[in-house]
């Protein structure tokens, strides 16, 4: 990866974070999802690409379909060690760490399932 797309995945948690400061959990599914599409991208395997549009478009449908009262919704700290799981990803890669990122890769979709 280049300096840039390193730049541009800590712009996507600068921006989760602000939404999470914000109690705006619509920029932050937002913000969540852009940053999972630019690492896909950079990942240069158009198949991942294709893939995971389509499940982040379910991803958003449900989400978005769930916005009633009746369903509770994760709480912030949620978003924030998502969000942390992120910069850890974005760290090892920089490191050149494929160890530590696969298994804080792990981690991170262990914990999004637990609400899904």
């Amino acid at each position: 990866m280049t300096e840039e797309e390193f730049k541009k995945l800590e712009w996507a948690t600068d921006k989760l974070q602000q939404a999470i400061n914000s109690n705006d959990r619509i920029a932050a599914s937002r913000a969540n999802i852009e940053f999972h599409r630019l690492l896909y991208s950079y990942s240069r395997n158009t198949f991942l690409q294709k893939t995971t549009d389509s499940l982040w478009l379910s991803f958003r449908i449900s989400f978005l379909s769930a916005r009633n009262e009746d369903v509770t919704m994760v709480d912030k700290s949620w978003y924030e060690e998502r969000n942390n799981e992120h910069l850890q990803v974005i760290h090892a890669i920089r490191d050149k760490d494929a160890e530590k990122a696969i298994k804080v890769n792990s981690i991170h979709i262990q914990k999004t399932m637990i609400i899904t």
